[in-house]
């Protein structure tokens, strides 16, 4: 037997695969029906092929050929049933959908209307059929489901018990051992209460080491607001009467001025400080300084009211303490009336809210003023033996240093910044 004939008919199985996963039924009868012959003639001349090739294959002697013939042409004939059933049950559907179309147009009659109507009974019978082996499957698997729940409950149920006895002997052996332990039971509860004490204590003892330390170390690099390291910043003395240019003042790194602000012999002096005031926040920050020269209580009341009333309004401006310039040289030499003076002036400013200070020469600090319960001085002679590690009482003193505007000298002041 030649091999074309073989390929041939493989050629021919492939084609039958393929015309038939295309032919699905629809509702174009006519055409189904000449798809189906087609199909049926191609079934027919596989039916033949194969019919040859085994008549070929009875007819030639040689046994050992004929057993690689039989292998390929049983799985060809295999190939050709699944093919052929596959066919059968496309034509069976592609039929009962043309009967039940022409059924439900009303053009069978006679046995063709009966044969139609029982094979939709059929489909029917056969539809509820599935779906009644659907329902028993599903209460098959209810059923086993049920039998295991059953069971589980059966479990729980006996593990509970198991349980409850278990409960049981432990609460027996609990009231046992509590009956028994009370002594040791309190014995253990104080050597607990000891140990806790002492952990405690050495945690505490712990905490307060790394505490002094960070002080320490936060003190010494100025760590924070509370340590942070005093800086010196530089400014001037300032009359309101004086012209002066605070733009460049600035630009040549000064950062206050310390302005002198009363008595005023007049409105239009109090008016003339405070255009001055303005001009300077502009550009740089602001302290003021108050002359005071009473050498009485009556008279020390009196200016230190005219002082409040007039910088309560500009309190909130300015970033340094308001200054009080003790200006009576005869007052200064009575150590007992100048403070006494002072902590009226004090007591009278801080009640409207200002915070004072005092400015005073420097041999007045030294002798007396050191003395006093004031603190934040401002020395206004130049004295080298203040610098960056002097007394906290003296917070502003003169450098001897000066800077030159427009033809006039002004002592440089060094401050610390707060």
């Amino acid at each position: 037997m030649s091999d074309s004939k073989m390929k041939h008919l493989n050629n021919q199985l492939t084609k039958l695969k393929s015309q038939i996963e295309k032919f699905n039924p629809s509702d174009d009868i006519s055409k189904d029906q000449e798809d189906m012959e087609k199909l049926e003639d191609l079934i027919k001349d596989i039916e033949t092929e194969i019919e040859e090739i085994d008549n070929e294959i009875e007819e030639d002697e040689d046994l050992q050929a004929k057993k690689p013939l039989l292998d390929k042409v049983s799985e060809q004939k295999n190939e050709f049933n699944i093919q052929k059933n596959n066919y059968n049950k496309k034509k069976d559907a592609a039929r009962s959908a043309h009967s039940k179309e022409l059924l439900m147009q009303g053009k069978l009659t006679g046995v063709e209307r009966k044969k139609a109507q029982r094979d939709m009974a059929l489909d029917q019978v056969k539809e509820v059929d599935e779906q009644g082996l659907m329902l028993n499957s599903i209460h098959d698997n209810v059923k086993g489901a049920n039998v295991n729940l059953t069971n589980m409950n059966v479990e729980v149920k006996k593990q509970g018990e198991q349980i409850d006895r278990i409960g049981d002997k432990v609460i027996t052996i609990d009231k046992s051992v509590k009956k028994t332990g009370e002594t040791m039971g309190e014995i253990e509860r104080r050597n607990c209460c000891r140990k806790c004490s002492l952990v405690m204590g050495i945690i505490v003892l712990f905490l307060i080491n790394i505490i002094m330390v960070f002080l320490i170390l936060a003190r010494y690099f100025g760590w924070g607001p509370l340590f942070t390291k005093k800086e010196k910043i530089k400014g001037i003395k300032l009359s309101y009467t004086e012209p002066f240019d605070f733009e460049k003042f600035k630009n040549d790194g000064y950062t206050f001025v310390m302005m002198e602000s009363g008595p005023f012999p007049n409105q239009e002096e109090k008016t003339s400080f405070s255009n001055k005031m303005i001009d300077a926040l502009k550009q740089v920050k602001l302290g003021t300084y108050w002359k005071i020269d009473a050498t009485d209580e009556g008279t020390a009341t009196t200016q230190a009211q005219e002082a409040a009333e007039f910088l309560n309004d500009i309190k909130n401006q300015l970033e340094y303490k308001v200054y009080l310039q003790i200006t009576e040289e005869e007052l200064l030499k009575n150590e007992a009336i100048a403070s006494n003076l002072i902590q009226i002036l004090t007591n009278k400013l801080i009640d409207c809210g200002l915070s004072m200070s005092y400015k005073q020469y420097k041999d007045y600090y030294k002798s007396k003023a050191k003395n006093l319960k004031i603190k934040n001085y401002w020395i206004t002679d130049y004295n080298k033996e203040f610098n960056e590690d002097d007394e906290e009482k003296v917070a502003l003193w003169k450098l001897d240093d000066e800077v030159k505007y427009k033809d006039k000298s002004y002592g440089i002041i060094q401050a610390r910044k707060k």
